[in-house]
């Protein structure tokens, strides 16, 4: 792929808007939550995160995460970035329709097993074949930190998604299915063109691009796979041990807890491609410098945010699913061992060792996975909250452990991670407290974020030189 010289207020632009975007596009479905969880009913909205679920799982066996590979391939093509796009969007077509036939064949045996009609499957593969070229041409846009065109993208189908989806469920009888075509149609309808653009510019289907692809990725499909169990088979098993509505209340919690998570993916995205290249450039030194600020940053958000549970989860499902914030604090701890392990799974990204977390993750989910079937029927949903953190912090021990075996020691300030995550432990049974005394929740929730806005604006100029460095990319 092409090596260009980027200016250091592009990558700034690029990773500052990013993240705006990432927050706005969340932003219009919190705006919408409350009112899709009062247009439909408990069942339905239980109904609705059970498709998620197998929409995301089917995506990881069949979607293979080809965009994944790009940001690697971009140093062992140079000058190839169309060809090789070009090629993982044909294989990427190849593979839904692959896993469509498999599905559709199967189906009279897994129909208990979904909980979905015939038609969500055949939605749902749709969607997946039309959406490779949505994701490779982000990714692209991405990595190359030219940010107009995927905010643009981004935010063009989240709106026509967020209204169609408004417009169906209030038209339909079943809002259900309703809510299900809102989310597929537009990305088919912007996906087209896409489709067209990156066919016409690549013109190929190169077998020694197919292969890499093959070769990066395939690891990321047990890992994707079993990270999908770690955060949506506690939904698929909730429906099926306890019913949609239990599932409906665990899926309100995992919505408020997202606002977290939306942060940590959108600092992730943004900063990814600068680790790559500091790794690639051996310079080490900058990525230990920025670990305080970066891990500090992030857990003072997370605690405000956490402190501020309780409102968002009455503006976003009402006193009906009150009982959701039984949840919370396992969940928000969850997001922070989350942030934590990521740190190291960008290093093994980089080191090409994917299979090293494909077989964390595959650990840790089946960790997970036991542990509920165990505790679900006994507690109830609440439990899948707690096993969650388990599987999570599981995971995170795992890719500390790993990246050390192969060689890459003290890349980041270790003992700041670690003493991060240990905080946020230990603080669960006092943000439990305050959930009881709202003046002082309140006072706590002050103090909490005037000093996120001070260690922010403390470190502006140190978190700035992160993206002002030059690159090449």
């Amino acid at each position: 792929m092409p090596q260009e010289k980027v200016s250091s207020d592009q990558v700034v632009k690029s990773s500052v808007w990013y993240t705006l975007s990432s927050f706005l596009l969340k932003g219009l479905g919190f705006i919408t939550a409350p009112i899709f969880a009062r247009l439909m009913t408990k069942t339905q909205m239980g109904e609705f995160s059970n498709y998620l679920a197998w929409f995301g799982i089917l995506e990881i066996i069949f979607g293979f995460s080809l965009e994944a590979s790009l940001n690697r391939a971009r140093f062992d093509f140079p000058g190839e970035e169309d060809q090789y796009s070009s090629s993982i969007l044909v294989l990427g077509g190849i593979l839904a329709l692959a896993g469509y036939g498999l599905v559709s064949v199967l189906y009279p045996v897994l129909a208990d097993v979904f909980h979905l009609e015939y038609f969500y499957v055949l939605l749902i593969f749709t969607h997946l074949f039309f959406q490779h070229a949505y994701t490779i041409v982000i990714t692209r846009q991405r990595i190359t930190y030219r940010y107009k065109k995927s905010v643009a993208l981004s935010l063009s189908y989240l709106i026509s998604a967020t209204l169609l989806s408004l417009l169906l469920v209030i038209w339909m009888e079943d809002k259900f299915r309703g809510r299900a075509v809102g989310q597929a149609l537009p990305m088919i309808l912007f996906a087209i063109p896409l489709y067209y653009q990156l066919l016409k510019r690549g013109r190929c289907f190169r077998w020694d691009f197919v292969k890499y692809a093959f070769a990066y990725c395939w690891p990321f499909v047990p890992h994707l796979l079993a990270l999908s169990l770690l955060s949506t088979s506690d939904r698929i098993m909730i429906t099926n041990m306890v019913g949609n509505e239990a599932n409906a209340t665990y899926s309100i919690a995992n919505t408020c807890v997202s606002v977290a998570t939306l942060f940590f993916t959108s600092l992730n995205t943004a900063i990814a491609p600068w680790v790559f290249d500091q790794l690639e450039k051996r310079d080490t030194s900058s990525l230990r410098r920025i670990t305080l600020p970066y891990v500090l940053i992030f857990i003072l958000a997370v605690q405000v945010i956490q402190l501020a549970a309780p409102e968002i989860l009455l503006f976003i499902g009402g006193w009906k699913y009150l009982d959701a914030k039984n949840c919370f604090l396992p969940l928000f701890s969850s997001v922070v061992a989350q942030f934590c392990y990521t740190l190291y799974v960008n290093i093994e990204q980089y080191s090409k060792k994917t299979w090293a977390i494909a077989s964390g993750t595959l650990i840790a989910a089946g960790i997970n996975v036991i542990l509920n079937f165990i505790l679900i029927p006994q507690y109830g949903y609440v439990a899948a909250a707690y096993t969650t953190l388990i599987g999570y912090l599981t995971l995170f021990a795992i890719h500390y452990t790993f990246v050390r075996i192969i060689g890459y020691k003290n890349v980041y300030n270790d003992k700041v991670v670690f003493l991060g995550l240990g905080y946020v432990l230990i603080m669960q049974p006092v943000i439990q407290l305050l959930y009881q005394h709202s003046i002082a929740r309140y006072a706590v929730l002050a103090v909490m974020l005037g000093l996120s806005f001070a260690c922010a604006y403390r470190n502006r100029e140190f978190l700035l030189s992160l993206f002002r460095r030059k690159k090449t990319v």
